[in-house]
């Protein structure tokens, strides 16, 4: 979705994935990624966005998400920390109208990451928040597939 409808210089909107992670409820986030895929559509933008970047992203979140549930935290945040500068690293090396589609998505995890990180001594928050992650991801790739991503 567009950030608030806000324009910045240029008339051009800014693109941001708009969805807590702590706040939404399941349902919430498949309206709110279903809602965001849709608005790349409508704005010629979905085939910016690759289906390689998103399942790269996907494979990292089944990293921490079977780390999670294994109750291996140690080793589930060091794989946080990880997946955080990978998709530093991505954002970097991508230009244009890409990096502007992707860095929307991108952001989104480094939040969510972040936001595990900070609460990763609890147990049950974390797990909350990492398989919310999982099906956000998944979502992710399922309406960008729907809506004619590539």
């Amino acid at each position: 979705m567009y950030r608030h409808g806000s324009k910045p210089s240029g008339g051009q909107r800014t693109l941001a994935l708009e969805l807590e992670l702590v706040k939404s409820s399941y349902l919430d986030i498949d309206k709110i990624v279903e809602s965001f895929m849709s608005n790349l559509k409508e704005s010629g933008l979905i085939g910016e966005l690759k289906s390689t970047q998103l399942r790269k992203i996907h494979e990292q979140v089944i990293k921490v998400r079977r780390l999670s549930l294994e109750d291996r935290l140690e080793e589930c945040k060091k794989e946080l920390v990880r997946f955080r500068y990978l998709l530093a690293y991505q954002e970097a090396r991508l230009r244009g109208r890409e990096g502007e589609v992707f860095r929307a998505v991108s952001e989104w995890f480094r939040r969510s990451v972040e936001t595990i990180i900070k609460n990763i001594q609890d147990k049950r928050l974390v797990g909350d928040l990492i398989e919310k992650m999982y099906l956000t991801s998944e979502m992710i790739i399922a309406y960008h597939k729907y809506h004619g991503g590539e």
